[in-house]
């Protein structure tokens, strides 16, 4: 888990605060005015010496610039709190009421020690801590014995952060948010800068570079299919300018057959011109990139894993599973073969000739020195005796179905050396996210019927089968926002807009559903259809009235979607 000493880190975050924090105006860059629109899910416009959030009831909240700047002190604690939690969360499968049992922890040493006892995956020492961080909130500057916001509340962190920056709680507790937006949204710290507005020269945030520079993204998103994951992680590249057209981006997906030799490279034999057969190593995606991000250290790059679970990740990844440890800010730099790794590197290297040699450029000519002459690759050289690490400028992401979680388990080993992110299955149907609503009033076909409006109705059924019928991980078996999208038909007039048509929707929704979601239960929802044959064809001719729970069947009737206008489906 490599749980850090929580009460270390609060103290010298404090030391810093009060050390290096004036109490001045503040002038903030302008690349983090222009980037940076939007925090804690507010809307901010930016003024002279202050900025102007919008909430989503269009309430204003003044944010003086000093409070970027306070902000920015706390962002390490804020992650390694957040850390303290996940672990704890870990034992969540172990008692009925979780977050009953979290908050009788306080002051509760003997009840802590049962619930670290669940966790799993950390030393000795990792659990010292967590038993503290669950019952002695003094010790990580939860408040005194008796006050203050129990670790079960989902906002917990906010009265840590405004006491040990000295702040009054109900004026400045927005502070605690650009805290979180700064430590869950890196590319938004990687723009943060600031001067003081009475000092010409320049002053650097004290967190804002070495967050990203020595903080390379390591994440696993998840969700139901179609939640929009795969958008998450575009969104995050595209806030940081990194590109597919600039080379930065190399995407990968897992499934049954793949394996190490197609991840990380293989020898195959190359018959050349004058007949001779030549073997030669065949990088992988995962080779080519690290290559790249070695040559290029001033660049960031990400390799991206789509469905991480549908592949044997463990296999996959072999011994490069154990150069997912990355050296942590704190660290010291450690020299090796004349090479310094720094924060954000590998913690462990692992020897493979192969990719050494492919590095040093073994495999791009016609003969093979022998030796191999030492070749530098941006600040590392490379020779006979240099290992591989991951560089602190290539980031990984993954994608993970939960509904696909029985096809390859990741085990917890696996797991806990990545950042675990749940996408939330949301589809907003209001002005302030025109995407979402453009989506959720998409019509089906003719039938009158919202996308946006079937799709709640039939998670609520979907989740209400699971209750009726025992089955827990029904949750993973709801409609994601993006599950079906809209597309234009190949016959279509110029103009026309992309729709979701009848065809589609019961070749792929109502399949979905027969086959997954409720194929343990098919009679309860559809009746007496026998096959999916039949579905598809009745839907044609009854559309919604295959559905037997009259939430369903009666959505065309009761108006509830509208009448679709302007519309007509070949």
């Amino acid at each position: 888990m490599n749980l850090r000493n929580l009460n270390d880190i609060m103290t010298l975050s404090v030391e810093k605060f009060k050390r290096d924090f004036v109490s001045d105006d503040y002038i903030l860059d302008d690349s983090f005015i222009r980037n940076v629109k939007r925090i804690s899910g507010d809307d901010i416009v930016y003024h002279n010496s202050y900025a102007e959030a919008t909430t989503a009831k269009s309430l204003k909240i003044y944010i003086p610039y000093q409070w970027f700047v306070i902000a920015s002190f706390f962002v390490e604690y804020y992650q390694v709190l957040m850390d303290y939690k996940a672990a704890v969360e870990m034992a969540k499968g172990y008692f009925s009421d979780f977050d009953d049992t979290i908050k009788r922890c306080r002051d509760n040493e003997a009840l802590a020690q049962k619930v670290v006892d669940r966790v799993q995956g950390v030393s000795n020492e990792e659990k010292v801590f967590l038993v503290k961080f669950l019952s002695d909130y003094t010790w990580w500057g939860g408040g005194k014995k008796g006050g203050g916001k129990t670790i079960d509340r989902t906002d917990f962190y906010v009265s840590p952060i405004l006491n040990l920056a000295g702040l009054v709680n109900n004026t400045q507790g927005f502070v605690a948010e650009i805290v979180k937006e700064f430590a869950e949204h890196p590319e938004k710290a990687n723009f943060f800068n600031y001067r003081r507005a009475n000092i010409t020269s320049n002053s650097v945030s004290p967190t804002s570079l070495s967050i990203i520079e020595n903080n390379p993204v390591q994440i696993i998103y998840y969700g139901v299919p179609g939640c929009g994951k795969s958008h998450q992680i575009q969104e995050e590249l595209r806030n940081k300018n990194i590109t597919e057209e600039n080379h930065q981006v190399k995407r990968v997906v897992f499934h049954p057959d793949y394996c190490n030799a197609d991840f990380v490279g293989q020898i195959l034999p190359v018959t050349k011109k004058d007949g001779h057969i030549r073997y030669l190593f065949k990088a992988g995606p995962f080779t080519k990139i690290l290559r790249d991000a070695y040559a290029n250290p001033d660049k960031e790059y990400a390799l991206i894993i789509e469905e991480i679970n549908r592949g044997n990740a463990a296999a996959i990844f072999g011994d490069l599973f154990q150069l997912l440890d990355r050296k942590r800010e704190s660290d010291q730099p450690e020299v090796v073969n004349g090479n310094s790794y720094g924060p954000g590197w590998s913690d462990y290297c692992v020897e493979n000739d192969y990719i050494n040699a492919y590095f040093r450029g073994a495999y791009e000519g016609e003969e093979i020195p022998d030796p191999l002459p030492p070749k530098t690759l941006g600040k590392i050289t490379f020779n006979d005796n240099v290992d591989i690490r991951l560089p602190p400028n290539l980031s990984l992401y993954a994608t993970m179905n939960t509904s696909d979680q029985n096809v390859f388990t990741l085990d917890n080993a696996f797991q806990r050396r990545w950042e675990m992110k749940q996408i939330s299955n949301d589809l907003k149907n209001d002005d302030a996210h025109p995407d979402e609503k453009a989506q959720y009033d998409q019509f089906i076909g003719n039938t009158g019927v919202k996308w946006g409006m079937f799709r709640e109705k039939i998670n609520e059924i979907i989740m209400q089968s699971a209750e009726e019928n025992g089955l827990s991980s029904m949750e993973d078996k709801r409609l994601g926002g993006w599950f079906i999208i809209p597309k234009k038909a190949s016959d279509a007039a110029e103009g026309a807009k992309a729709t979701i048509t009848s065809e589609a929707f019961a070749e792929k929704v109502l399949k979905y559903l027969w086959d997954d979601a409720f194929k343990f239960d098919r009679k309860s929802h559809f009746g007496d259809v026998k096959t999916l044959e039949e579905l598809i064809e009745k839907f044609k001719t009854e559309g919604f009235k295959v559905f037997s729970n009259e939430q369903i069947s009666g959505l065309s009737q009761n108006g509830s979607a509208g009448t679709q206008t302007g519309t007509s489906e070949s």
